[in-house]
């Protein structure tokens, strides 16, 4: 028969030199070896309650966190929906007065100016239209944040619209 070795170990304590076999001896040292196993169990059962408790209080932590961290979320999402919705409202408040203001001004270009007044006409158009693509790209940020955008292609001017820009702004350079 094959022994354990820590049993073997209490075997050979528990035999003499002459061969004798103490059968006490071997009972006493199994039952100190059993209860010495029996307070390692206690104490790893012990150990096992407490990273347990460890465990589960880092588990309901977490739980709390992830309650708040949904809820920050929630919050963020509404606020920026409500800030999608305010552009969106005051790009369409502002577009009808421009209109208004740009509808006047193509009525004054074709009226008889003289080419200062003309050039003037012209640079509230061009200004106008500038405002109108600006309140426009608004309302695309909106579209974009909703997932709603529709992206076209449309031919432009490179040139015509740096000389644009550059007759938005040149009043403001000569001040300078």
């Amino acid at each position: 028969m094959t022994f354990p070795p820590l049993l073997r170990r209490q075997i050979a304590r528990a035999t003499s030199k002459d061969g004798q076999f103490d059968a006490a001896a071997l009972l006493t040292m199994v039952a100190a070896a059993y209860t010495e196993h029996e307070r390692d169990l206690q104490r790893t059962d012990r150990a096992n309650a407490v990273v347990s408790e460890e465990l589960e209080s880092a588990l309901s932590s977490l739980r709390a966190q992830n309650l708040g961290l949904k809820a920050a979320r929630e919050a963020a999402d509404r606020a920026n929906a409500t800030k999608s919705e305010f552009l969106a409202n005051m790009s369409h408040e502002i577009r009808t007065p421009l209109n208004g203001v740009l509808g006047m001004a193509q009525a004054l270009h074709m009226e008889q100016l003289s080419p200062t007044q003309r050039e003037m006409v012209a640079i509230i158009l061009d200004s106008g239209g500038t405002l109108m693509t600006i309140l426009n790209d608004v309302l695309d940020l909106s579209k974009i944040e909703s997932g709603k955008l529709e992206i076209s292609k449309l031919p432009g001017d490179v040139a015509d619209a740096v000389s644009r820009a550059f007759k938005l702004f040149q009043a403001q350079a000569r001040a300078k």
